[in-house]
C-alpha cells in the first residue's frame, strides 16, 4: 500500500469517527411548538398593546373542553385571558382592556395558535408594572411563553420606565414557564 492511500484510508476512518461520535452526543429536545406560546409587548405612556399567540389546544384544555378547535369560542378566550394575564401597576388603577382574536396560524404539524391582538388602556401614565402569565394547564409542566417587551418613546419624550426618552432598541426579552411566571 503506498503511503497516499495510508493517508487516505485514516482521514475516511477520522472523518466517519467523527461524525459517528457526533450522532452519539445529540439530546433530545423537550421544547416544540405544541407547548410554545409568543408575545410581543409594546409599552407606551398610558398604553401596553401585546401580540399574544398561544397553542389552542392549551386553550382548550384550560376551558376544560374537548380537544377539537372548534370547540373554542373568542369569547371565553377573552376571559380566559383576562383572568390568567394579569398586569399589576403601583396604583390600583383599573385598565381598560381590549381583546381581539385576530387568526389561527399552524405554526406545527399537531396543532394551531390562536393570536390575539391585546391593548391595555390606563387613565393616566403608568410608571410601572408587573405581568402575571399563567396561561399554562397544570399538566403541561413544559409549556412556555417567550416575550419579547418594548418600551417606545412616547410623545413630549417621557416613557413609561424611566421619564426619559427609551429607543426602541432596549428590549427585554423574558422566558415565562410554570415554575417562572
Amino acid at each position: 500500500m503506498t503511503r497516499f492511500q495510508r493517508w487516505f484510508n485514516m482521514a475516511i476512518a477520522a472523518f466517519l469517527s467523527v461524525i459517528i461520535f457526533s450522532g452519539l452526543g445529540h439530546q433530545a429536545s423537550f421544547a416544540h411548538w405544541d407547548d410554545l406560546s409568543t408575545t410581543e409587548i409594546l409599552i407606551a405612556d398610558s398604553t401596553v398593546s401585546m401580540t399574544l399567540s398561544v397553542p389552542e389546544r392549551q386553550l382548550v384544555k384550560l376551558q376544560g373542553q374537548r380537544a377539537e378547535a372548534e370547540s373554542v369560542q373568542s369569547t371565553s378566550n377573552e376571559a380566559l385571558i383576562r383572568k390568567h394575564v394579569t398586569f399589576k401597576t403601583n396604583d390600583a388603577i383599573a385598565p381598560n382592556w381590549s381583546i381581539t382574536p385576530l387568526s389561527a396560524t399552524n405554526l406545527s404539524n399537531s396543532g394551531q395558535h390562536q393570536t390575539f391582538q391585546i391593548q391595555i388602556d390606563w387613565p393616566q401614565r403608568i410608571s410601572n408594572f408587573t405581568l402575571d402569565y399563567r396561561l399554562f394547564p397544570q399538566d403541561e409542566p413544559a409549556s412556555k411563553l417567550i416575550a419579547t417587551i418594548t418600551p417606545i418613546a412616547v410623545e413630549g419624550g417621557a416613557s413609561e420606565e424611566s421619564g426619559s426618552n427609551v429607543a426602541p432598541r432596549n428590549l427585554q426579552q423574558h422566558i415565562f414557564t410554570p415554575k417562572r411566571p
